[in-house]
């Protein structure tokens, strides 16, 4: 693994493993190993049903939230503006639903287990000389390190407008009820000294401002970890089939026909490919489906804010249309070149084996590469799959994303 990347994850395991601020550890959690890493998977039930109670309870709220602002529409900008941004936090919330959800059910097992072999492969290629990934970092490197930052730094000053702005769900249910219930009325009539009233107004505000500024740290850790063990798992499994690729070339070009490794190499990366293969499809659904509205949501923020000149949002909704596509981008760049560049090289292999002088090995070559098939990301929910995400799909995902972006905006 990069030098970089294990400094990332030191960095995650420092940043949030705060006992103060969040009570619990994550479910899967990663271990540095020497110049490795593990990954391992909790036994505490406490850890893996903690953060699905937590999730489902702010589910809930951010829902009712949305319910009480659309019963009674705004017909200002700000209030469409407030309803959309209800809408984007309750599917990030359904997506950690979701996460935490196939976490409590024990499909966390299939991916814990596929980075354990992996990991372990890379190191075995690089050492046998077989391979050499660079140890530069790429623009996936720094994102994910800005995101890490990000969850630390943005949370409290963010919180701290909605509270002062009275805009956040919470506030919005508290509003909603009293306006139902008489025993708020009467808890205003109590008589108190006005500054007992100060007193008891700060100590509201700043336990509510501490309970929302935790929520949203802790959402942030989860998708952090999300966000390492996909972006990882992506640049391993590109890196791979690029190196298969060059090595098999060099193979036939001192024209070795004895050598194998690169058919046994490829088996192994197949095997691995297919353990978390379920997760991965309704993992691939959800993601492709949230970032895409995610860029929807930023791109119609910040046409519509600027045009209003509320330019205080514009940086911030700016850098939320760059991340969304650039992410987008990411997914369907991976899922295009890994299943082209496994398809031609599965097509080199057959070309390869027909050239094998002896019978009975390149028969048995024969079938060893016959049983091989193609690697791809495939996009749907549990046993339905909706597409594979090759080329011709790629950009079907990005022209759906660009259309309702103008379909937003225009309306």
């Amino acid at each position: 693994m990069k030098p970089y990347q294990l400094e990332t994850i030191r960095l995650f395991n420092r940043l949030y493993s705060y006992k103060v601020i969040f009570l619990y550890r994550l479910p899967i959690q990663l271990i540095q190993d020497g110049n490795g890493v593990r990954f391992i998977k909790s036994d505490k039930l406490a850890q893996t049903i903690t953060p699905l109670v937590l999730t489902t309870f702010r589910f809930l709220s951010i829902g009712w939230a949305m319910f009480i602002r659309m019963a009674n529409p705004d017909v200002t900008l700000a209030g469409r503006f407030i309803i959309l941004a209800y809408q984007w936090a309750l599917a990030t919330e359904g997506i950690s639903f979701f996460m935490f959800s196939m976490i409590y059910m024990g499909f966390d097992y299939y991916l814990v287990e596929a980075g354990n072999l992996t990991l372990p492969l890379i190191d075995k290629l690089e050492k046998a000389n077989y391979c050499k990934l660079s140890r530069r970092p790429v623009m996936i490197d720094y994102i994910t390190r800005i995101l890490m930052w990000a969850g630390i730094v943005l949370p409290a000053p963010g919180i701290l407008i909605l509270t002062l702005l009275k805009l956040n769900p919470g506030y919005t249910i508290i509003d909603f009820v009293s306006s139902k219930l008489q025993v708020f009325e009467a808890i205003r009539g109590i008589r108190l000294s006005p500054i007992i009233w100060l007193i008891l107004n700060i100590l509201l505000f700043l336990g509510r401002y501490m309970v929302q500024l935790i929520v949203v740290m802790d959402l942030f850790r989860g998708f952090i970890l999300l966000a390492i063990v996909s972006f990882f798992g992506i640049q391993v499994f590109r890196n791979l089939v690029d190196f298969i690729d060059s090595y098999f070339d060099r193979v036939t070009a001192v024209g070795g026909e004895t050598d194998v490794t690169h058919i046994q190499i490829y088996r192994q990366i197949e095997i691995i490919y297919r353990v978390p293969e379920k997760i991965n499809k309704s993992g691939a659904f959800l993601a492709l489906g949230m970032i895409g509205a995610s860029a929807v949501f930023f791109v119609y923020a910040l046409v519509r804010l600027r045009s209003e000149n509320i330019n205080i949002f514009l940086p911030f909704c700016g850098f939320g249309v760059v991340v969304s596509v650039y992410i987008q981008l990411l997914i369907c760049n991976y899922g295009a070149h890994v299943n082209e560049k496994s398809t031609n090289l599965l097509g080199k292999f057959k070309k390869w084996v027909a050239k094998v002088a002896e019978r009975k090995k390149r028969k048995d070559l024969v079938q060893t590469v016959s049983s091989l098939v193609p690697l791809a990301l495939l996009v749907g929910v549990g046993d339905v799959t909706l597409f594979t995400l090759e080329k011709g799909k790629k950009m079907f995902v990005l022209r759906q994303m660009l259309d309702y972006s103008m379909e937003a905006i225009l309306t």
